[in-house]
């Protein structure tokens, strides 16, 4: 029979162990009490990491998604990768809307706080193609720019090859390379994702239209 006898830094170990457990559970139990008194998430709201950023919940093809949005004019929507959500576009929103355009990133469906279908069914490229021209719909807008990369590319390019109706495109980019944009010089990856933004507005059509 193995020996059942435990060293004192095991003892120690466990105790802290079971301290740290408790401290997190309490902040838990809080948040889940909060929830259980009948507060629903908001529609709309600002983190004040960045409060240029507007965030909010849009209903779009039988779904909700989450969507962080920036500026006013033409509607251009942003597609991520996989595994990512709007984040991975939080320098372009600023940029964007600095060049006077109303900048979406959303979470897509199955990502961030975007609603996340039990069915495998439901994650086909129509469904996303679906939320794409909801999420035109939803923004009050006739046509998008819809720009992506990585999955986010795929949806873009089927967006526009299968509803030309509700997508602006003056040409179909692939996804631009992030290889490809520090062989422009970028230094690092704030000075890339910079060079990407302004690979991206030479690519758009004229706000104007």
């Amino acid at each position: 029979m193995p020996d059942a006898t435990f060293s004192r830094r095991d003892i120690l170990w466990a105790g802290g162990a079971l301290v740290a457990g408790a401290a997190f559970a309490e902040p838990l139990k809080a948040a889940a009490a909060e929830l259980g008194e009948g507060d629903t998430e908001p529609t709309s709201w600002v983190d004040s990491a960045m409060p240029e950023v507007t965030h909010r919940m849009v209903e779009t093809n039988g779904i909700r998604l989450h969507v962080a949005e920036q500026g006013e004019g033409l509607l251009i929507i942003l597609c991520h990768g996989f595994p990512e959500c709007w984040y991975s576009w939080r320098h372009q929103l600023g940029a964007l809307a600095k060049a006077g355009f109303h900048a979406v990133a959303p979470d897509l469906r199955g990502y961030g706080r975007s609603d996340r279908p039990a069915e495998v069914e439901k994650y086909t490229i129509l469904d996303d193609i679906g939320d794409m021209v909801g999420l035109v719909d939803a923004l009050d807008a006739e046509r998008a720019v819809i720009a992506g990369h990585d999955i986010g590319a795929a949806i873009s390019w089927q967006t526009a090859l299968l509803r030309p109706d509700r997508s602006r495109c003056d040409r179909i980019q692939p996804a631009v390379s992030h290889a490809w944009i520090w062989r422009l010089g970028a230094a690092d990856d704030a000075h890339a994702a910079n060079q990407g933004g302004r690979v991206l507005l030479a690519l758009l059509p004229d706000r104007r239209g």
